[in-house]
Parts: structure tokens; sequence; C-alpha cells
């Protein structure tokens, strides 16, 4: 209990849950913004879990996982995107997920495994609540709903990584370049992008040179718009048109573990703050 307090009295700054926006005047996207922090406050873990939760911010390139090490916090993005990955002998480090809004970083740290399997970097830039490991791991091995929803979280995550090794085994680089642009859009609040065309071959895996012939053609059919470390999205329906049908399988299996939420939300009243 003394190493849960002493973490939770180094995690801040925190800031009060009770902005109106989707955004506070500092910036930093509301709890609600996480579709992951938001059932589990819900679930009956508001009044135990609230107190510790503290605001961060994601700067692009931050190591926030590393391969071999323990993870000491849970992150929950708001705005911007984490990438998971490995790093192969010859140096590549292709993404396995993209983790937004939607999930959460740390699961291994909630798993009570002693170090991380992968490597978690913040692909573009944003905001996070993140919550001491000993925290979460405790209150996941309460069991109950929360278990459960922890649970389901994970196996959408292992869906997740599966739908992107298919996909990288057997789908042509602008599919997967589309793909992975509609995922950036969700976990953003713009239609531009922080993006390089290395960035974005790192994370597929492939030669940059292969980005920027794909890159240049979507340009061309208006489809989207580049400009040094920046990509705009102009036509998100072009676009879904021509990515392959991993997207959609994707973001339904994250829905499938907010299904009960959703419904729940419409007759419940919110978590006393």
């Amino acid at each position: 209990m003394k190493k849960l307090n002493h973490l939770c009295e180094q995690a801040s700054p925190r800031l009060p849950l009770h902005s109106c926006s989707h955004r506070d005047r500092n910036g930093v996207g509301r709890w609600e913004s996480n579709r992951l922090l938001q059932a589990l406050l819900a679930r009956h873990s508001g009044a135990r879990l609230m107190p510790y939760l503290s605001s961060v911010t994601l700067k692009q390139g931050e190591v926030l996982l590393e391969t071999g090490l323990p993870a000491t916090y849970a992150y929950f993005p708001t705005t911007g995107t984490v990438s998971l990955s490995r790093i192969l002998a010859d140096g590549r480090s292709p993404e396995l997920a993209a983790i937004g809004r939607e999930g959460m970083i740390g699961i291994s740290g909630m798993l009570s495994a002693d170090s991380s399997g992968w490597r978690g970097i913040v692909a573009s830039s944003g905001h996070a609540w993140r919550l001491p490991r000993e925290l979460l791991r405790r209150e996941f091995s309460n069991g109950g709903r929360c278990q459960s929803l922890l649970l389901q979280y994970v196996h959408a995550l292992m869906m997740d990584i599966s739908h992107g090794s298919l996909c990288n085994a057997h789908h042509v680089i602008q599919e997967r370049l589309g793909r992975l642009l509609l995922h950036m859009l969700d976990h953003s609040d713009a239609t531009e992008l922080q993006a390089t065309h290395e960035m974005l071959a790192n994370r597929l895996g492939v030669r940059r040179e292969s980005i920027s012939e794909v890159a240049s053609a979507l340009q061309s059919d208006g489809m989207i718009r580049c400009r040094r470390g920046r990509i705009q999205v102009l036509d998100r329906q072009a676009l879904s048109e021509v990515s392959c049908e991993c997207y959609e399988l994707i973001v339904a299996e994250y829905d499938a573990v907010y299904k009960d939420d959703v419904r729940q939300s419409q007759s419940r009243r919110p978590v006393a703050l």
C-alpha cells in the first residue's frame, strides 16, 4: 500500500474533471473522450480511480513503454496516437497496433507482467490521462464488471493486431496507407494529421519511397493534400473506398467492447465529480 500511495503522489498534475467541453482551457481532453476510461469509471470504479488520474501531454516521439521494462503507468489517450511495435534485428519497427481514444497503453502492467512485450511510442502528439499501474492492477484483480470490461478490451486489441498482421501480408500499400490514415483521423480532432512519409513508412514496415509514391497518387486524386510533416484529408469517403476492409473490421471490434455502455449511458446519470 505504501508503494501504491507513493506512485499516486507522483501522478501530477491532477486536474479537476468537470469541464463541460470536449477539451478544457488547458487543452486537455475530458476523460469521457477516452471510451475505455469512460466505461471503466462508469462501472462503479469512479470513486476509487478518479482521485488518482493525472493529465499528461503526449509528445511525438516520446517513449511511454519500452520492451523488456515494466510499465509504471496506464495511459488513456484523449487525443493523439500511440504506436505499439517491436524492434527487429535490422532496426525496423513495424507497427503492431495504434492506440487512441478507444483504449489504453500498459495492459502488461494490468495483467501483472514483469515487463512490457512491446514498445509504445507517441506517433502523433496529444493528451492523455494516466493511472498508476498498481492501482489499475488492483482494480482488475477485484473481478466483476471492471475486469470483464478490461478483458474485452484486451481481446479487441489482440484482434486489432491479428487484422493488422493479415493486412500487412495480403493487402497493397495503398489499401494499408488508407487504413492507417483513417485510424489517425479517428484519433484526432482535425482533418490535418501530423505525419511524415518516413514515419508512415516505419509504421507500415515499408520503404519511404513507396509511401511517397502512393501519397502522390492519392493527392492527385484529390483525397489528401501533403505538405512538410502534415497530411490533410480532403475526402474521407473516397479514402475509405480505396482502403481495405480491415479498417471497418478493427473499428467493429472496439465498438463491440462498448456497446453495453452506450445503451446504458442513455438512462444513467453521470458519475458524480
